[in-house]
């Protein structure tokens, strides 16, 4: 749904989603317009059911991309770091 939830304290996401941005977003609505609480999130589903395999594998997705992916602020030091990596892959 598309609420924005200034003054909520708690999130619960019901059904789990293949995609972790989808619920990031969700739960990013109660943090928008200076939410000063703090905000607890909860994620509900059954034990050893789709749900469960859908919860290990968003966990196994979001540890992959921290591996992965970095993020900098120098875009032009991020170009010339990625020429110089594919370059060792021709060798």
């Amino acid at each position: 749904m598309g609420f924005n939830i200034t003054a909520a304290t708690h999130v619960i996401h019901y059904c789990r989603q293949w995609n972790p941005a989808l619920e990031e977003q969700a739960t990013a609505r109660a943090w928008r317009n200076g939410q000063k609480s703090v905000v607890s999130v909860y994620y509900m589903y059954y034990a050893r059911t789709i749900e469960e395999t859908i919860d290990e594998r968003i966990r196994l997705k979001r540890q992959l991309s921290d591996q992965v992916v970095s993020v900098a602020d120098n875009k032009e030091t991020d170009k010339l770091i990625m020429l110089a990596y594919l370059e060792t892959l021709d060798s």
